[in-house]
Formats: structure tokens, C-alpha cells, sequence
């Protein structure tokens, strides 16, 4: 069993998640921003280093046809829908043997 995840790993695999899901909508990260109403350079962040803030989550959400719930914590429940193969908990040991444990400064997703 794996150890459980960091705050700094929780961040990067949101971080990761959302920017999966754009890709499996067939969206440009523009195209996205314009969604949500936001300019481009502020949504490119939430797919680099910052995640994205709870004002957004919804409409991210029904845009992208998840619920706010996988959205958030990437944990599947069964019954509660398909789920796209997405960075979540499901894969942190994989996701440790790519990007390196956080806090070790091996992390993809740099914080600011």
C-alpha cells in the first residue's frame, strides 16, 4: 500500500486532471478560458502551477461532463457514471515513479 498523498501531490494531480479533461473535450486552453469567461494566461496557469479556484470548478465541470466531485478529488464511485483515465489517487504510484514524490523538488508542477 502507498503512502498517502501530499498536499503538493493532491495540487499536482488536480492540476493534471484539469488540464486531461480539456484535452479530452477536443478544447484549446483558449477556447476554454473563453468558456469560463477568464483570459487565456490565467486559465494556462491552472493547467501549469496554481489550481484552479473553487469559482470555476463548476462550470469546468459541466463543460468537461464530470461531476464537481471527480473534478476535485479524481475518486471514482461506482454507479456514479463513466470516468475518463485521468490523473487521480488511483494512480499515485505510478504518477511517484514519473514525477518523483513531492517535496523532494522532483515534482513536475512548480509552485509560486
Amino acid at each position: 500500500m502507498s503512502t498517502p498523498i501530499t498536499p503538493q501531490e493532491f495540487d499536482a494531480l488536480y492540476i493534471a486532471r484539469v488540464k486531461a479533461l480539456r484535452q479530452l473535450k477536443g478544447l484549446t486552453s483558449g477556447q476554454m478560458a473563453t468558456l469560463l469567461g477568464i483570459p487565456a494566461e490565467r486559465y494556462r496557469k491552472y493547467e501549469s502551477r496554481t489550481p484552479m479556484p473553487h469559482a470555476l470548478i463548476e462550470q469546468f465541470s459541466l463543460i468537461t461532463g464530470v461531476s464537481v466531485e471527480f473534478l476535485v478529488t479524481g475518486r471514482r464511485v461506482a454507479g456514479k457514471g463513466n470516468y475518463p483515465d485521468v490523473p487521480g489517487p488511483h494512480m499515485i504510484d505510478q504518477w511517484r515513479a514519473a514525477h518523483g514524490p513531492a517535496g523532494t523538488g522532483k515534482e513536475s508542477v512548480s509552485r509560486s
